[in-house]
């Protein structure tokens, strides 16, 4: 059941990743009533909205792998990976943020849960092994790393319009459903909701 949890977490939640990165400026410029979405002071910022969705994104597929840890009674482990977390925090914070500004703050966070998930991962596996779906799991993290770089590349050259972005989607898309879907799995889904829908009728 974890394991499954994991894997449809990270499918659901990457798609959401990629979307909202690839269309979080045209959402923040959508205007009711002469108002945008978002204030236009803080569309410098947007650059790091794709960053930051990974980092929440690695900080859900961590709070699936502490489950195994609360199971087991083995929560002493729980301030040791914290604590590790917000160390490497703090330092890349005062490494980056004078270099790289709020990107140096957002790398930080994805570094912190990052580790958090590794640490988490490495205690569960140690003391209540799940046999995690990792290679559909890495097939979902290429796909959205692909996409990432693409998208940093031509919003670095100024390239970054909304036909490439629809095109960079629908390529995600395609890698998703082909690669990283299992449609067994789909089918079976789509036939547990038509018997349920049949039994409330």
């Amino acid at each position: 059941m974890f394991s499954k949890v994991l894997t449809y977490f990270t499918l659901v939640g990457s798609i959401i990743l990629v979307i909202l990165s690839l269309f979080i400026s045209d959402l923040a410029q959508i205007k009711f009533a002469g108002f945008s979405i978002i204030g236009a002071q803080y569309w410098a910022g947007l650059s790091i909205v794709p960053i930051i969705l990974l980092a929440y994104l690695i900080n859900g597929m961590y709070s699936v792998f502490s489950a195994g840890i609360y199971i087991e009674e083995k929560s002493i482990y729980v301030p040791i990976i914290t604590g590790t977390g917000a160390l490497v925090n703090v330092v890349i914070n005062f490494l980056l943020i004078p270099v790289l500004n709020i990107t140096g703050a957002a790398i930080a966070t994805l570094a912190s849960y990052f580790v958090m998930a590794l640490g988490y991962y490495y205690v569960t596996q140690k003391f209540y092994k799940v046999k995690y779906e990792l290679k559909r799991i890495g097939h979902i993290f290429i796909a959205v790393f692909l996409v990432g770089v693409l998208f940093y590349y031509l919003n670095s050259t100024g390239n970054l319009l909304f036909p490439y972005k629809l095109i960079l989607l629908i390529l995600f898309s395609l890698y998703i459903y082909f690669v990283a879907v299992n449609r067994d799995e789909i089918n079976l889904i789509k036939k547990k909701f038509a018997e349920s829908r049949r039994k409330k009728n």
